[in-house]
């Protein structure tokens, strides 16, 4: 009898808890899965796991791992463990749109391969709808359930990163709401960067979104990292909103970007007038101690510049 790998089910949401098993083989053998998927940049990232079987000769991915790129028993542990096959230094595994993602499980048993599965997850499937918005100046991405009906809104902001949060508002639709994956600079039509971005203009994106068909009046904000900022933001500027959350926000409003790089513009303004933010403050010690990090490629932390910036502008 060969070894199989075995997984329940073959498709499934991005957030479903997958059953994966090797069956068939010797009791007490070797068995390691190895899990491989791409970004949208395609870069490569890789995973594995092994496991001893017991007297039936099964193994469960639920258990503890006996090596691998996890350590604790974790039925997600193949999916969250992997890293960047093509660097030694790590990075981030890029993803924004709403496309399904495929990934190759290999079941290797005593270092030889006996089996193959292909697996996708998915942020929406048929019972989803997806729209591109363009409407007046406001440009996204529309998600709503299939069935017709009016259900409360979401609204997603994006972060530093620019463009529109796809598979968050996809995800979110599954579950039964109508989202909008709101872009508000660096997509065509859009600013490039993060500068001078004027709150009127979520105020208009609000407006369409309460009044679309599939949308019953309750609009809620979700936003992340400057998406978090804004939707803070937002809230305190504007009533329209039933909830907000915001996922590792400042408290502060902070500067504008260009290129992905802080720089000495303002990112907000209301009624054509630049909203107020904290002035960072650069130290040499602490420009020439993240220029080292940098040259080493070791991590770089940025919590100097905030503690000297709020320290010196008083706000601690």
């Amino acid at each position: 009898m060969t070894a199989t790998l075995q997984v329940n089910p073959i498709h499934s949401y991005i957030d479903e808890e997958l059953i994966i098993k090797i069956v068939g083989a010797k009791k007490n053998a070797k068995v390691t899965i190895h899990a491989s998927t791409y970004d949208e940049k395609q870069k490569k990232f890789r995973s594995y796991a092994s496991f001893v079987t017991n007297e039936e000769g099964t193994a469960n991915v639920s258990q503890q791992p006996i090596a691998g790129t996890y350590v604790e028993a974790d039925p997600s542990g193949l999916f969250w463990s992997m890293e960047h096959s093509g660097s030694k230094l790590g990075d981030y595994y890029e993803k924004n749109n709403a496309d399904k993602i495929s990934i190759d499980l290999i079941l290797q048993v005593e270092g030889k391969e006996v089996d193959a599965v292909t697996i996708n997850r998915y942020f929406y499937m048929e019972d989803t709808i997806k729209e591109t918005v363009q409407h007046g100046k406001t440009i996204g991405t529309l998600f709503h359930p299939k069935r017709k009906g009016q259900y409360p809104a979401v609204l997603i902001l994006s972060g530093s990163d620019g463009g529109a949060q796809e598979h968050a508002a996809a995800l979110l639709a599954s579950k039964g709401y109508t989202t909008l994956a709101l872009a508000y600079f660096g997509v065509k039509g859009l600013p490039k960067n993060l500068e001078n971005i004027p709150l009127e203009y979520f105020q208009e994106a609000t407006k369409w979104l309460k009044n679309h068909p599939y949308v019953n009046g309750d609009i809620n904000l979700m936003g992340h990292s400057r998406g978090g900022e804004l939707a803070l933001l937002l809230g305190a500027t504007f009533d329209d909103y039933q909830s907000i959350i915001a996922s590792a926000p400042s408290a502060y409003m902070t500067p504008g970007m260009k290129n992905g790089v802080f720089a000495s513009v303002p990112s907000w303004t209301l009624n054509q007038q630049t909203l107020v933010n904290v002035t960072f403050k650069f130290r040499f010690k602490t420009i020439t101690s993240m220029l080292k990090n940098w040259i080493l490629k070791k991590p770089i932390s940025y919590l100097s510049i905030w503690d000297d910036t709020l320290k010196k502008q008083g706000f601690r």
